[in-house]
């Protein structure tokens, strides 16, 4: 199956929702197999289990971790995705474990954007932490 013959909603859309944006592709395209995953910042089951009901074939909860999504691509597109280990230098992990961990200081501030932004899984929320921390050089 080629991965044009995959729809993606957002919930919040400027011409129609996205359930009246599934009807339409259904309508329009009954005979094609069509895969349409649900994506929602509505977690309840019961929600979850009404979207399935009406025919999208997946439902990935927000906020959605990059895995999920992939999961569900490899499920609805019968595919499987190659993933690669990174490779640690030896001379990076030398210097990592030499490092001294208690003597790093962070102010409360950042590291309270950094919790955040993790805990929410925005990749912009951490760069900007990691900026305001690069731009504090080492301190001395």
């Amino acid at each position: 199956m080629q991965v044009s013959n995959l729809f993606a909603f957002k919930p919040v859309m400027p011409v129609m929702d996205g359930i009246e944006a599934f009807h339409k592709v259904k309508e329009n395209y009954p005979q094609k197999n069509i895969k349409i995953i649900c994506i929602t910042a509505s977690t309840l089951r019961h929600e979850q289990e009404n979207y399935i009901r009406m025919g999208f074939d997946s439902y990935v909860p927000k906020p959605f971790k990059y895995n999920e999504i992939l999961e569900v691509l490899e499920t609805n597109l019968d595919i499987e995705f190659n993933y690669k280990s990174p490779k640690v230098k030896k001379t990076t992990q030398k210097s990592l474990d030499e490092l001294d961990w208690a003597s790093i200081k962070i102010s409360p501030e950042i590291k309270t954007e950094i919790m955040n932004a993790a805990n929410s899984y925005s990749v912009t929320g951490l760069e900007n932490a990691l900026e305001q921390l690069e731009s504090m050089g080492d301190g001395s």
